[in-house]
């Protein structure tokens, strides 16, 4: 699954991405036990990892319309899909997460997605939104890496603008990458507040025409998601 900004197009002029209904069972809403929220449109999702402890996690915020008790009990489900290590990540600094452009020295990071959304609301006898619109997308980082050069730094202070990418590898069958073709260090500060120096950045994806979708344009970022879901199942 490659996953994108959708931009606007002949065949899709609005460039409105999916939304989706979530489902949230605790045995207290009447008949089923369960609530409903539909229409849900997602405006931040943060993607992150500390190699030292814990997994690959991922949070969202979502704008949806007011909740309803569901139709029916939901089913317990859960994936096998086994949760992947944070310390089986890589990434790539100036090129992929490999060979030569391979960081040894990253200890954690967090990448946040942010979608601009806005509940229109109507004077139509209803407290559901028309529409919840969306807008620009924009993608940040936050990144630690063991201090052993200058690297993170001189591509802060001479905006060098690499190419990043992180890549969670868990066999052919379990993969999660994210690529930023073009991103810029804002700030890379040195960090003593452990036995080895540190260097904390941040930055932001820029946007550019390699991480665009099928709809082209342009994007700050792209994820691949290798799995057992068939096609189709993400928007």
């Amino acid at each position: 699954h490659a996953v994108s900004l959708l931009n606007p197009t002949s065949g899709a002029p609005t460039a409105q991405p999916t939304t989706h209904t979530f489902t949230a069972y605790n045995g207290v809403a009447a008949s089923t036990g369960a609530w409903q929220i539909a229409s849900a449109c997602l405006s931040q999702l943060v993607i992150e990892f500390d190699a030292s402890s814990g997994l690959l996690v991922y949070t969202f915020t979502a704008n949806g319309w007011p909740s309803v008790v569901a139709a029916a009990r939901p089913t317990s489900a859960p994936s096998t899909v086994k949760p992947i290590a944070a310390w089986r990540g890589t990434m790539g600094l100036g090129g992929p997460a490999s060979g030569g452009t391979l960081v040894a020295n990253l200890a954690t990071a967090k990448i946040t997605i942010n979608r601009e959304v806005e509940n229109e609301f109507m004077a139509n006898g209803t407290q559901t939104p028309l529409v919840i619109a969306r807008g620009a997308v924009s993608t940040a980082f936050e990144a630690t890496f063991l201090a052993q050069d200058d690297t993170v730094w001189t591509d802060m202070i001479n905006n060098t603008q690499p190419q990043v990418q992180w890549l969670f590898d868990v066999g052919a069958s379990q993969q999660v990458q994210l690529d930023m073709q073009v991103a810029a260090f804002e700030t890379a500060k040195p960090n003593y507040g452990s036995k080895a120096v540190r260097w904390d950045t941040t930055g932001v994806g820029v946007r550019n025409s390699t991480n665009a979708g099928a709809s082209g344009g342009l994007g700050s970022i792209q994820a691949t998601v290798v799995n057992a879901v068939s096609s189709g199942h993400y928007s």
